[in-house]
């Protein structure tokens, strides 16, 4: 089974000059940062982005989306992560992961939102919570199905 991992991996060193096969995760984004003095994180994300829209193998676009959702989360740009996911539920509606992304994207943003009561209202605090509560109840009803799935698989 491919992991998000393999997708970053895929995407961002299919070269000749790409590192071992053996290497970490972490070692290969250094040397890949290394060598490009890529200063930013938006290439990353940019690069992400791409490989993600041109991909045609179902599995590795969701990994992908899966990658790019948690680098959009990772660098609090909620909405754009918000905007994969919701395409990722969309589409890979059996998979739980896209859901559970989106739980979390719902909640950190109810909090954020929480945390800024000079420019949110208690409706918009409402409706963020709302939003937040709805989302983990569908990763949790998605989640269980799966799991349901696999369970009488076995």
């Amino acid at each position: 089974m491919r992991t998000s991992v393999d997708a970053l991996s895929d995407s961002l060193f299919r070269r000749d000059d790409a590192p071992r096969d053996r290497a970490t995760l972490m070692d290969l984004v250094f040397e890949q940062f290394t060598k490009e003095h890529i200063g930013d994180r938006g290439k990353l994300t940019s690069l992400l982005q791409k490989e993600w829209s041109a991909s045609r193998d179902s599995e590795r676009k969701l990994d992908l989306g899966l990658l790019l959702t948690d680098v959009l989360i990772n660098q609090r740009e909620w909405q754009r992560a918000k905007e994969v996911c919701q395409q990722l539920t969309g589409r890979y509606q059996r998979d739980s992961r896209p859901y559970l992304h989106l739980a979390i994207i719902n909640m950190m943003m109810a909090v954020e939102t929480m945390l800024s009561p000079e420019t949110a209202t208690t409706d918009d605090i409402e409706k963020m919570s709302k939003n937040a509560i709805d989302s983990w109840k569908e990763f949790k009803t998605k989640y269980e199905l799966a799991k349901g799935s696999t369970d009488s698989s076995t």
